[in-house]
């Protein structure tokens, strides 16, 4: 995720791919190189994994992936969470499909 944070701004100029994630700046909300604001995947995928009751994340959220939606721009989303947390979660990757819809 520190190289994607790191090449976020030459992804999102060459290629349109605009990385929304961790930064490599711990403990920190920064704004990347691509412009996007970091979030903490951790906390993301416990929201998820939480039942979306947490309305204040899926307004963010939304708003988030709407405005990248409506750029024409391609997301990437890391985080070892979706391997260790919630790989056999049908729920969660629902909840995340909504979010980007």
């Amino acid at each position: 995720q520190c190289g994607l944070d790191r090449l976020s701004g030459e992804l999102a100029t060459l290629d349109n791919y605009y990385y929304l994630g961790n930064s490599c700046r711990e403990g920190q909300k920064v704004a990347m190189q691509n412009g996007a604001q970091s979030f903490k995947m951790f906390q993301f995928v416990m929201n998820l994994k939480n039942g979306m009751s947490n309305q204040k994340f899926l307004e963010e959220t939304r708003n988030i992936f709407s405005y990248h939606r409506r750029q024409g721009h391609n997301l990437i989303l890391s985080s070892e969470h979706f391997a260790s947390k919630i790989r056999d979660d049908l729920e969660v990757w629902k909840a995340l499909s909504s979010l980007l819809e």
